[in-house]
């Protein structure tokens, strides 16, 4: 992996890589598998993935 997106915020990532409107629309659906591999694209790991999952009320329990 690069690590192009090191040292920036998780919505700095988002916007940055295109994807901000596509992981809102996830979010909107609920859709924690799209959500998920969004975020897996901007180089967060599970560990950073869950927490955010979960503060945004989508289901952990399709974790990969």
């Amino acid at each position: 992996m690069d690590k192009i997106y090191k040292g920036m915020t998780v919505n700095e990532r988002l916007w940055t890589s295109g994807l901000m409107a596509e992981f809102e629309k996830a979010l909107k659906h609920k859709d924690a598998d799209e959500a998920r591999r969004i975020l897996e694209k901007v180089e967060l790991t599970k560990e950073n993935i869950d927490p955010i999952l979960k503060r945004h009320g989508l289901d952990l329990s399709s974790r990969k």
